[in-house]
């Protein structure tokens, strides 16, 4: 599994993995900062291929950005 995460200058943070996947549905924004993963892959025991994009919400200001990523096995 490849999860994602951002870090904003001013401390907050999000991941991919805490977010609904797809696009926020509803009447009221989501709380920031928001990072969402669309994508898929497929493979096998010895070999595996994906594609995806991230998109985050809203835009960091200047400062330190962190963007982070973690493989896990199982």
């Amino acid at each position: 599994m490849l999860l994602f995460g951002v870090a904003f200058p001013d401390g907050s943070k999000s991941s991919a993995s805490s977010q609904p996947h797809g696009f926020f549905e509803g009447t009221e924004e989501p709380a920031p900062p928001v990072l969402m993963r669309n994508g898929g892959g497929n493979g096998g025991d010895d070999e595996f291929s994906g594609s995806g994009t991230l998109c985050l919400w809203p835009l960091p200001p200047a400062g330190e950005f962190r963007l982070v990523a973690q493989w896990k096995f199982w």
